[in-house]
């Protein structure tokens, strides 16, 4: 009966906007959030792949439940489930958040890379990258390239190095010749890292 009402929920909220890496959790996983949330009165959530829907949003954690079945269980925000993946905490650093997903070691994260600290001044929609993939599309000359290049180091990676901006540890192979193509590899790469693909 239990499942049967956890797959009837999950179903209502299958057309929501949150996204669905860590939404179904063991027990551990879970009680590990919940202690999380517990000792934090705002959160955010940033869901960079909720195509029109990818903006920052504050949301208070006074309203918290768990839906469960024998196995497996979510996490009620509010009334919404919530997907760890996309649930930032505060850290000790003025601007900076802990992806929740990685503070408590949601499994799907290890295969399948995403954000893991949020800068809320440098936010990383899917409209960005879409636009740089426009943009490199549209250009005829080097010169246009390089800069759109230029552009996309400066958005996405540390000052003098080729680690992602957010994922303190990543590193990335960058293009030895500015083309089109391998722009748009880069992009591709970039895209998986942030969840935007």
């Amino acid at each position: 009966m239990k499942k049967s009402v956890l797959l009837a929920v999950l179903c209502c909220y299958s057309i929501s906007a949150w996204a669905d890496r860590c939404v179904l959790n063991t027990q551990n996983t879970t009680q590990q959030a919940i202690q999380q949330l517990k000792n934090i009165e705002t959160i955010i959530h940033y869901c960079p792949t909720c195509r029109g829907d990818n903006r920052i949003q504050y949301i208070n954690t006074s309203d918290l439940n768990i839906l469960q079945n024998e196995t497996l269980q979510i996490i009620l925000l509010k009334q919404k489930q919530i997907d760890l993946a996309y649930i930032y905490l505060p850290t000790d650093k003025t601007n900076i958040y802990h992806n929740l997903g990685y503070v408590v070691h949601c499994p799907d994260l290890e295969n399948s890379p995403i954000l893991e600290y949020l800068d809320i001044n440098q936010p990383y929609g899917i409209e960005k990258i879409e636009k740089f993939s426009e943009k490199v599309k549209q250009c005829q000359s080097e010169n246009c390239l390089e800069l759109i290049y230029k552009d996309i180091l400066q958005s996405y990676f540390e000052a003098k190095s080729n680690t992602l901006k957010g994922f303190p540890f990543e590193q990335i192979t960058l293009p030895k010749t500015i083309s089109k193509n391998e722009i748009q590899k880069l992009l591709k790469e970039i895209s998986h890292y942030y969840g935007v693909e």
